[in-house]
């Protein structure tokens, strides 16, 4: 499971403005905290024990930072750069056979590697475009590529137009996938409910082939899939 490209980054269609990882050392006082965010128009933050915040910020919301009387420093100048720099170093890593790259642990299963958790479907693609991120067209791609290799557990079904007259597409994933079971319970996973959470596409992507692939061999996932009937949205805006 690749983490080091799986980050949560909203910026990454070329031709944006560029964007930077500023630490913000926002003041004690609560309402002109808020100011400041509110001038800056950010709306996804991290706080930090020192009591500042970091962001991924435009130029321009950065030259408004640099006009107003409050400390702040840059991180990270460009993180489109960065992240393609961390994407060239994964795949040079993998051309050579280094694994170090996917050696990250779990919180949960101390001295385990994700990829021994939850290991990494074969169907699965971290894109070399976007970012290393599924784009729309790419997610269709694996949508059909799912029902073509397991139609009994598949079925691919659009919930209908967006207002740019794109299909909404969900996955079915069922043992008796062409009829209501209305005995099973029903489970729904959406994904980029909000436009700029790339990730969330990708996981859902993730997440059907996972259990697609792991049901004839993983008796957990065959469970799951036997008593349920799964609805997967990869992309809902």
């Amino acid at each position: 499971m690749i983490l080091v490209l799986l980050v949560s980054i909203s910026f990454l269609s070329q031709g944006q403005d560029k964007y930077s990882t500023v630490k913000i050392y926002t003041p004690a006082d609560k309402s002109e905290r808020s100011r400041i965010i509110g001038l800056l128009q950010i709306d996804h933050f991290q706080e930090t024990d020192d009591g500042a915040i970091v962001s991924e910020i435009s130029a321009t919301k950065l030259a408004r930072l640099k006009t107003m009387k409050t400390r702040y420093e840059i991180l990270v100048d460009d993180v489109a750069k960065n992240l393609e720099t961390l994407n060239r170093q994964y795949y040079l890593d993998k051309s050579t056979g280094n694994q170090s790259s996917e050696n990250r642990l779990a919180f949960e299963e101390t001295g385990k590697t994700i990829g021994s958790i939850i290991p990494t479907p074969s169907a699965f693609v971290v894109q070399p475009t976007f970012g290393g991120y599924y784009s729309f067209a790419q997610m269709e791609t694996a949508m059909n590529n799912l029902a073509i290799d397991y139609p009994a557990l598949v079925q691919k079904i659009s919930l209908g137009l967006s207002t740019e007259n794109r299909d909404i597409w969900c996955i079915k994933i069922s043992d008796n996938v062409n009829t209501d079971e209305t005995n099973e319970p029903e489970v729904l996973f959406i994904g980029v409910q909000h436009a700029r959470e790339a990730i969330g596409g990708s996981s859902m992507i993730f997440l059907m082939q996972y259990l697609c692939e792991n049901y004839a061999t993983d008796p957990r996932i065959k469970d799951l899939v036997d008593n349920r009937e799964i609805f997967i949205v990869p992309c809902m805006n």
